[in-house]
């Protein structure tokens, strides 16, 4: 059948469509497929529903290939960027190290991260052990201590990054105003005994206890607290 030079029918539905309207196919005429776009569509789409299991097998296959692919192209990146690495780990070292008063339970904090590795053994979800009050922060660094500690799935914790709780910083800026309206003034502090465990303030020395989130009280899903954790719990 004769076609126009920028127009062809379909063979599906018999309709003549421009050119535009037919998938690129090198074997075609004028270099098209035999059926238009929405036709093809149609068709792969009925397919779908019809042979799931064999799609299925198809996106299982290609995740495994893109997970190979990810961490073969993470293992080069780690080592070509090995320096940028150690200094990054290093500078993390340092904080913790800075940020572990003496009177932290080490034991405890060590059956924190024993919990997290057998949490992950056992539902095989990549967990992380973190710091509720990040231990580097422009507003507000907390404690490398047991009540400063919660278990967040990976997922989860890169999703919440460096940020911290809106409501701990809301607990700082009432304890800046608190202590702007003292009469002491600015530079006299927070009395003695109003500091909450494992949190260090930049404006008005520690925060108030109020209402801070205890460990696994986070906004953030998926977290278990340190009681847990380390058979704390009361």
């Amino acid at each position: 059948m004769e076609q126009h030079s920028h127009k062809k029918q379909c063979r599906q539905c018999k309709v003549e469509k421009s050119l535009e309207d037919f998938y690129n196919s090198k074997k075609g005429k004028f270099g098209k497929e035999a059926k238009c776009k929405s036709c093809m569509d149609i068709i792969a789409s009925e397919w779908r529903k019809n042979n799931l299991d064999v799609v299925n097998a198809g996106q299982k296959r290609r995740a495994v290939r893109y997970k190979t692919k990810r961490k073969e192209a993470q293992k080069i990146w780690r080592k070509e960027n090995a320096a940028k690495l150690n200094a990054k780990n290093m500078l993390r070292y340092a904080a913790k190290k800075q940020a572990t008063p003496v009177w932290s339970d080490i034991k405890k904090i060590e059956r924190i991260y024993i919990f997290a590795k057998a949490k992950e053994n056992l539902t095989g979800i990549k967990m992380h052990v973190d710091h509720i009050i990040p231990l580097q922060s422009n507003t507000v660094c907390g404690l490398h201590v047991e009540n400063n500690l919660q278990l967040l799935s990976a997922v989860d914790n890169i999703r919440k990054g460096n940020k911290l709780n809106e409501h701990i910083i809301g607990l700082q800026n009432q304890a800046q105003a608190a202590a702007e309206q003292s009469p002491m003034g600015p530079a006299g502090g927070v009395p003695p005994g109003a500091g909450a465990e494992g949190v260090t303030g930049t404006g008005a020395g520690t925060i108030g206890t109020g209402n801070v989130p205890q460990a696994g009280e986070s906004e953030f899903s998926g977290t278990v607290g340190p009681a847990e954790a380390a058979g704390l719990g009361g």
